[in-house]
């Protein structure tokens, strides 16, 4: 996209990933403007500024890290759940399908944190995150963007959710 508005003589406003090499990558914002020389026939120059902006867009992604996934197991949180379900029940009503929810609760998971304390049930939810996480796995895929397959969340405390999506009738679930 860079190097055709730079060929078609277009005013350059994006920001552009570029590989260092290494596995380091910089972003950099591009903000120019095509300059023809009087008698040129194409342009030859750009005026305008490059500003790295990796620094703010790594800032970003953080910010929506927390604010769509839970800091203790990492899955995602209770608003990222709504707004999946959402996208899972859109899809089911456009393509005839169904979606089921399976809602986990750890069962006295209060007594865990009182006896044995907090560390422990955090110990806990991470094991259940991790066991489930690997037993969604081997599911089939949830029909959502990669990074959001296995479509398990945390909603709080000892709740999780499963979204299955893609059902054709009642016995699929």
């Amino acid at each position: 996209r860079f190097r055709a508005a730079f060929l078609a003589g277009e005013t350059l406003n994006m920001d552009v990933r570029i590989d260092l090499g290494g596995g380091r990558t910089r972003v950099v914002h591009v903000d120019a403007e095509p300059a023809q020389e009087p008698g040129a026939n194409s342009v030859q120059t750009f005026i305008g500024s490059i500003q790295d902006i990796t620094e703010r867009r790594q800032a970003e992604e953080r910010i929506s890290r927390l604010a769509y996934f839970d800091a203790l197991t990492g899955l995602p949180n209770r608003q990222h759940f709504r707004e999946r379900l959402g996208r899972a029940i859109h899809k089911a009503r456009v393509d005839g399908g169904q979606v089921a929810l399976l809602l986990l609760d750890l069962d006295n998971f209060k007594l865990i944190n009182d006896s044995l304390g907090h560390s422990a049930g955090d110990e806990l939810l991470r094991e259940v995150t991790h066991r489930l996480s690997r037993r969604l796995r081997h599911a089939d895929p949830v029909d959502f963007p990669r990074e959001e397959q296995g479509a398990m969340s945390r909603l709080g405390g000892d709740e999780f959710t499963v979204i299955i999506s893609d059902l054709r009738g009642q016995a699929d679930a």
